[in-house]
């Protein structure tokens, strides 16, 4: 493994730690202020979770080619994009 590799790793890390830390904020959030909207921000802060955890296996095991990779990294951020857009768009 070379030095790129595992600050790679760890940058994913840290980004991963701070988006949960964010989703589980905005969902006791939406708990509390009975704002149902408010979980949609806290999906789209687990998908990017999901996709730096996502990036972190990719990148330890070189399971996947890079341009796959990059593919379903794509689908995350529009998923993301989908969730945290969708309170705007819901109607009151």
């Amino acid at each position: 493994m070379s030095d790129f590799t595992n600050l790679s790793t760890a940058v994913l890390a840290v980004v991963a730690t701070a988006a949960f830390g964010l989703g589980v904020t905005m969902w006791v959030a939406a708990h509390r202020l009975a704002q149902p909207k408010v979980r949609f921000l806290a999906a789209g802060f687990f998908v990017l979770v999901t996709k730096c955890l996502f990036a972190i296996y990719c990148i330890q095991t070189r399971i996947l080619h890079h341009e796959v990779e990059e593919m379903i990294g794509a689908f995350f951020d529009m998923a993301m994009v989908l969730l945290m857009a969708a309170p705007f768009w819901m109607r009151r």
